[in-house]
């Protein structure tokens, strides 16, 4: 079972993944020639993740967080 858990949840991850770059692709086909270049815009950071699940939860959405990186400033750039 933990094994089962363990793929299922990569299977998970990797689909969230494609949807967003699904999306992301979409966006930029919407977009008018006049509109800013995405990399204007500041990417979400774990730094905002408190601020971030607290306007998803105003909205009605049911939020789960499983944060476990206690300083974000430690986190990869990436993420961070």
């Amino acid at each position: 079972p933990a094994a089962e858990v363990g793929r299922a949840a990569g299977v998970i991850r990797d689909s969230a993944h494609e949807a967003l770059q699904d999306l992301r692709e979409i966006i930029g086909v919407l977009r008018g020639p006049g509109d800013t270049d995405e990399s204007d815009r500041p990417q979400p950071t774990l730094a905002t993740l408190d601020a971030l699940v607290a306007e998803s939860r105003l909205a009605g959405m049911k939020v789960v967080v499983d944060n476990r990186v206690a300083d974000p400033r430690g986190a990869p750039a990436a993420t961070g």
